[in-house]
């Protein structure tokens, strides 16, 4: 595993403003482009620093405004919500996945894949 990126509290705190102000009412596309980074980028680093509650909390976010998640992010916080006895962050996840529009299916975790029939 890599390194986490040594990001200070103010500039995950500006991250998390941008999220904020793509969720407003018409936001710009400098707003949607920016909201969509940083969710990603703050998804990459709760997963990098072992985080892994809020990284599915974080994976929901990115989910929500459409955020490109990758399938090792997917199956990251798929193993979290599979390993805990947690039902609100396993709805957590289950409605990210919902959320999800566009998804392709290979992105998604396999236990997640709808089960093709013979």
């Amino acid at each position: 595993m890599r390194k986490p990126e040594n990001m200070s509290r103010e500039k995950v705190r500006a991250m998390k403003r941008a999220i904020v102000a793509f969720e407003r009412p018409e936001p710009s596309c400098e707003e949607e482009s920016a909201a969509r980074a940083c969710a990603a980028a703050l998804l990459d680093r709760s997963i990098e620093y072992g985080h892994a509650r809020l990284a599915v909390l974080r994976l929901a976010v990115a989910a929500r405004i459409g955020a490109d998640i990758s399938a090792a992010h997917w199956d990251y916080c798929f193993s979290v919500t599979a390993d805990c006895n947690d039902p609100g962050l396993q709805q957590v996840f289950s409605k990210a996945l919902s959320q999800a529009k566009g998804v392709r299916q290979d992105l998604l975790p396999k236990q997640a894949q709808p089960r093709r029939r013979h």
